[in-house]
């Protein structure tokens, strides 16, 4: 009897209902297919309930929607739509049934219930409802519909909001719908508990390396994330004050998202060394997003930039991807190894925001890979880009290790070399001592000589090393000072001047260097025709020697100017190591990029200056008065920052 009256029903429902209209049957089943639901737009506002059955009626609902989930795409017009609802059990009867529509960003969404043309309940939901208000707790929209005889509703549903009109309906039990919302909100969890995984163990390789890429990388994960919990409805379960205002906070929340992912891509990439004009014109891309958050801050207020913003926002978005797609390209042209990972994490990621957008364009069919696909495009973004950064560390310490085993070889080969030198050179001593022994006055006079000259040739810590083991062991020195010291035109006066008046002048102005070396702490190395070259911090270390130097160099400087001579200076502070060369004439010197570096430091200074490099001005910073020039091209060293020495603060 039950199966009968139940055919019977359903018989009576195909024959009277209108062909096309959807109907909903209630039963414990999900019902989901939206198909057959008709729409009236309502372009001026000029329906309510009373006079849209009167268009309905008109056959003025004469479009129907021919998808499973209805979709209108982009429009900020209100929208009616028609359908119903059947009851054709005894089971059914009197009990809570819902409208479910899982659109958590409609602003607000009214359902008017009629029964013989007559209006039964209105329901009104959506973001303008405060949370707590809501029929359901739930970031999904949720209604209630009863039958209290069998045979059908009519419903008629109003929107209005400010983003997409996409409408998954369907209706359902309470019991089946608490439990695929428990579904959902385990997978939402995972979703979420992968990217807090993902922004804690990049946080913890920003601690232990302080690179700016982890830290924007973990700005941009925590935005895109909290941008798809926001998408979802997740925000205001959480934080439900915010309802009404999750429309401006999304729009920050892309803004941000934009602005981090920029910064990671050109931090990742090192864009800024490989092409300084790129990296400058992607400032524009920031100047947009800064005025799409100055913008969205006006929609807390009102809503008549809701239409601007909106695609202002996509012309942001459109203008980052292009950038860091480009940024992608060139790095890969230029054969940076990261970009692979890069160029194929962002295109997991624009994959999924493509199929996302076109179906809220109405372009792509309403389903579950099209609702999240952006949340799967982010995930595997993750991944890869996760992948990059760790292939990054990695080849970090591998070019760390291989300058470290290079630079130990070259120690051992210099010590070998110094060694034999030193070696050769004591057995020449010795043997010179056992010709001079017959004559105990002739050697005391020559052992006095050679002592003399040995301490005229090297610092005396050194020299005593070399008397008392008879050999002096090369040093590396962690800081030392290196100060060049050279004469403008020297050239031009040696060749109108005779010789004799040259090296007299020159000996002169050598003399004082020599008396402004030892009172600054300083040791000679050499002169390499008109330049002079010197350094502190050795043979003994000390923490002053920076500060030495410019002293000294301030000095000289003083001395050329007493001597109608210009003079150019360039300091430089970094590593070294010093040792004693020489078979026939022993040489105190030094070695090392240091070396170079002052040298390059002198060739690019101004006549009666003191340039010094940034190692060494942040050694001294608080002691002098100094002008920044600015990274400066150097031979073989690229671009140095570079300073003049202006005085003594």
């Amino acid at each position: 009897m039950k199966f009968l009256l139940s055919l019977f029903c359903c018989v009576f429902l195909l024959v009277f209902t209108t062909h096309g209209e959807k109907t909903f049957l209630l039963n414990d089943k999900k019902d989901a297919d939206g198909m057959g639901i008709m729409y009236l737009i309502d372009t001026n506002t000029v329906y309510n309930i009373e006079t849209i059955q009167s268009a309905y009626q008109n056959k003025l609902f004469n479009t129907f929607i021919e998808s499973s989930v209805p979709n209108l795409g982009q429009m900020y017009y209100g929208i009616w739509f028609q359908f119903q609802t059947a009851c054709v059990e005894p089971d059914c009867l009197n009990k809570n049934y819902l409208i479910v529509v899982d659109n958590p960003q409609i602003d607000s969404l009214s359902l008017f219930t009629l029964q013989n043309q007559k209006l039964i309940s209105t329901q009104i939901q959506g973001l303008k409802v405060p949370y707590k208000n809501r029929l359901v707790s739930h970031n999904s929209i949720v209604f209630f519909v009863k039958h209290a005889q069998i045979g059908m509703l009519t419903h008629y549903m109003y929107m209005t909001g400010r983003d997409t009109k996409f409408l998954p309906i369907s209706t359902d039990s309470h019991h089946n719908f608490l439990v695929e919302s428990g579904k959902i909100d385990v997978y939402v969890a995972l979703y979420a508990g992968f990217f807090l995984a993902m922004i804690l163990y990049n946080l913890f390789l920003f601690l232990s390396t302080r690179e700016k890429a982890f830290l924007y990388y973990v700005s941009y994960m925590a935005s895109f994330m909290i941008v798809q919990i926001s998408l979802q409805g997740y925000v205001i379960r959480v934080l439900p004050f915010v309802s009404w205002h999750t429309f401006s906070i999304n729009l920050i929340l892309l803004a941000f998202t934009c602005f981090f992912a920029l910064r990671f891509s050109k931090s990742f990439l090192e864009i800024k060394l490989l092409n300084l004009k790129l990296y400058n014109v992607s400032y524009l891309v920031d100047a947009m997003v800064s005025c799409t958050i100055i913008c969205s801050l006006t929609t807390f207020f009102t809503d008549w930039l809701n239409p601007f913003l909106n695609i202002f926002i996509l012309f942001v978005i459109l203008a980052s991807i292009i950038f860091i797609i480009a940024f992608g390209i060139y790095a890969y042209v230029k054969g940076v190894r990261a970009a692979r990972f890069f160029l194929i994490a962002w295109a997991m990621l624009l994959c999924g925001v493509v199929f996302r957008t076109l179906m809220e364009l109405d372009f792509l069919p309403v389903n579950t890979f099209t609702l999240y696909s952006s949340q799967i495009g982010s995930v595997l973004e993750m991944l890869l880009l996760s992948m990059g950064l760790a292939d990054r560390i990695n080849q970090a310490k591998i070019l760390v290790n291989e300058a470290q085993l290079s630079t130990i070889e070259f120690l051992k080969q210099s010590e070998q070399t110094l060694e034999k030198k030193v070696k050769l050179r004591t057995e020449e001593l010795l043997l010179l001592n056992t010709e001079l022994k017959f004559s105990l006055t002739e050697l005391g006079e020559e052992k006095r000589k050679s002592e003399n000259l040995l301490l005229n040739i090297l610092p005396e810590e050194v020299a005593s090393e070399l008397k008392l083991k008879g050999e002096a062991t090369p040093k590396h020195f962690d800081r030392v000072t290196v100060i060049f010291a050279d004469l403008v035109n020297f050239t031009q006066y040696a060749e109108v001047n005779i010789p004799q008046d040259i090296i007299e002048k020159l000996d002169k102005l050598f003399e004082r260097f020599d008396d402004v070396c030892l009172r600054n702490g300083l040791e000679k190395i050499k002169t390499i025709g008109d330049c002079y070259m010197a350094a502190g911090g050795l043979p003994i270390a000390n923490h002053t020697n920076a500060i030495d130097a410019v002293d000294a160099a301030i000095e000289m400087q003083t001395i050329a100017f007493e001597h109608n001579w210009k003079l150019r200076i360039g300091i430089h502070t970094g590593q070294v190591v010093a040792g004693v060369v020489g078979k026939h004439k022993f040489a105190y010197d030094i070695w090392g990029d240091a070396v170079n570096i002052a040298s390059r430091m002198e060739s690019s200074c101004e006549n009666n200056k003191i340039n010094i490099s940034k190692e060494t001005f942040d050694l001294l910073r608080n002691s002098f008065f100094c002008e920044y020039r600015g990274k400066i091209s150097a031979k073989n060293k690229g671009e140095i920052d570079m300073y003049y020495v202006e005085g003594r603060r």
